[in-house]
């Protein structure tokens, strides 16, 4: 009987390879998925940080949100629990209207806005 606790050497100038050219037991080669990127799918660009384009308000530390089909201004503050003028007023939103378009992206204010009799 041998015994089976003591490592095997090879003499240091042989190098051991295996003799089959199947892959080793519990070894399977590796297969990558497909991954079709759908052809309208628009490409965000993360590190670009939102700006206002009137220069009035800070967008780089409020929360875009892209508005869908049917929702109007009201339902996204609503949404999330915005005054409804503020949110107008930091998205330059005409007063009169408030008309949003589906896929426009609008920023929700993180704190108060100070919102000017008037305007």
């Amino acid at each position: 009987m041998a015994d089976t606790n003591t490592p095997t050497t090879t003499p240091a100038g042989s190098a051991s390879k295996p003799t089959s050219s199947t892959p080793s037991a519990g070894l399977t080669s590796v297969v990558k998925p497909a991954f079709n990127k759908p052809a309208s799918s628009p490409i965000m660009k993360a590190a670009e940080p939102a700006k206002d384009p009137k220069g009035m308000f800070d967008w780089s530390d409020a929360k875009p949100y892209v508005v869908k089909q049917g929702e109007s201004l009201f339902d996204v503050a609503q949404k999330f629990s915005v005054a409804l003028q503020q949110l107008r007023y930091f998205n330059h939103i005409n007063k009169v209207t408030m008309k949003v378009k589906e896929g426009q992206t609008i920023y929700i204010p993180n704190h108060p806005i100070n919102v000017p009799y008037g305007a």
